[in-house]
């Protein structure tokens, strides 16, 4: 495409520098479905065009439907996706080079020509968030003014995951 694109994943998902070779994206709305006191994500996966852009990144309130809840400010991150470059080790491997990892915070990006980058957006419950439906907007501007806006779903649903771990780990 001639413009950059937005579209959304998983974030089970490590998405490569090559959009031919992108695992199935998602167009809007973007879903999530999250307990009280619990996080989740999701990639915006931004799909560069011709030229470079320069975009940023933004999440509007997250307002619950009939208008009576609202998810706070401090629990909505935004989380550039940086990639390191990997070397073919001594054993077998499904894929050298670019790989996916840090997630340096910052909702300002760089969207290569030709290039994926993706942007990784945290939302939480706090403990006593009221359950139900909440709409927001993810929204990419670049710096030119173009515009494209991602609807948000976050279902919030009515149990709180436990603070503390009754489950043995190796942590």
């Amino acid at each position: 495409a001639a413009e950059w694109q937005a579209r959304w994943a998983s974030s089970l998902e490590k998405l490569p520098r090559n959009p031919e070779e992108l695992p199935a994206t998602m167009t809007a709305p973007v879903q999530m479905a999250l307990a009280r006191n619990e996080y989740e994500s999701v990639q915006v996966v931004l799909i560069g065009g011709a030229q470079d852009a320069r975009a940023t990144v933004t999440v509007s309130p997250i307002t619950r439907d009939d208008g009576q809840a609202q998810l706070p400010g401090d629990v909505i991150e935004i989380r550039r996706v940086g990639y390191v470059k990997t070397r073919e080790p001594y054993y077998p491997v499904a894929y050298v080079g670019k790989w996916p990892d840090p997630l340096p915070l910052g909702n300002e990006v760089t969207i290569d020509a030709g290039s994926v980058q993706p942007v990784w957006i945290t939302v939480g419950a706090p403990e006593q968030q009221p359950a139900g439906l909440y709409r927001g907007t993810i929204t990419v501007t670049d710096g030119v003014g173009r515009k494209e806006e991602l609807p948000l779903e976050v279902i919030v649903w009515n149990f709180a995951i436990s603070r503390t771990s009754h489950l043995k780990t190796a942590f």
